[in-house]
Formats: C-alpha cells, structure tokens, sequence
C-alpha cells in the first residue's frame, strides 16, 4: 500500500520568521499555503485509511471465492458429476460466465413457463433436457 500505517498520524509544525508584518499579503499567502498543505495531508490520510478499509474487504472476498470454489470442487469431487456445460467457461472473459449462467435460467424457466402441453416446444425441450 502506497500510504503510511495508520500509527503515524502526526503532523509537522514549521514556523518560518517573515521579515514583513504580521498582516502583510505575503504572510497572509504564507497562512493560507500552510493551512491548504495541512488540510491535503489530513484528506490523504482519510483516503489511505479509506484504501485501507478496502484492502481488506478485497482480501476477505478473496479468501470467500477460493473457500467457496474449494468448496464446490469438493462437492463436485464426491458427487463424480460436474456441470459440463460450464466447464469452459472459465476460458470466457470476465464476467461472461455470468450472462451465459443468466440466460441459460431465463430460458429453462421460460420452458417451465410453457411447458403446460405435451405438445408445447418448452415440453419437448424439458423432455429432451432430461433425457
């Protein structure tokens, strides 16, 4: 990670004698840097405690997909069966697999949908299905 840990939150304080007044435009300039490069440090610190926080959602999801995919090999494994139909699809880009998951139950529930008659193209293909 690019920011610092969370345990150096302190800030530097730097005083700089000028040589004009107090309330002259070059001090009130220098008031004016000063506070803006103090309120950037604070704004990066909440972004790096920000990133930090998803950093460790991103780990966790991680640790979720791989126990979950651990998972569903092991069922797999004790089943002897494995979907088939999915097999390649870790081969399509990202994201894919999601829409090809999602179209192929719109469309077996549009067969169930009309699957009323034997004689229905959605009973035909159920029929087939599980054949």
């Amino acid at each position: 990670m690019a920011c610092p840990s969370s345990g150096s939150n302190s800030y530097t304080v730097v005083i700089i004698p000028l040589k004009t007044s107090l309330y002259s435009l070059d001090a009130l300039r220098f008031y004016l840097w000063i506070k803006r490069l103090k309120d950037l440090e604070k704004e990066k610190d909440a972004l790096c405690s920000g990133l930090e926080v998803l950093e460790k959602a991103r780990l966790w999801y991680l640790q979720r997909l791989e126990a979950n995919k651990a998972r569903q090999d092991r069922i797999e494994a004790k089943s002897g069966l494995s979907n088939n139909f999915y097999s390649g699809i870790e081969k399509c880009p990202r994201g894919i697999h999601t829409g090809i998951r999602l179209q192929s139950a719109r469309l077996h529930v549009f067969y169930l949908q009309s699957a009323t008659e034997p004689s229905s193209p959605g009973y035909q293909h159920l029929a087939n299905y599980w054949v």
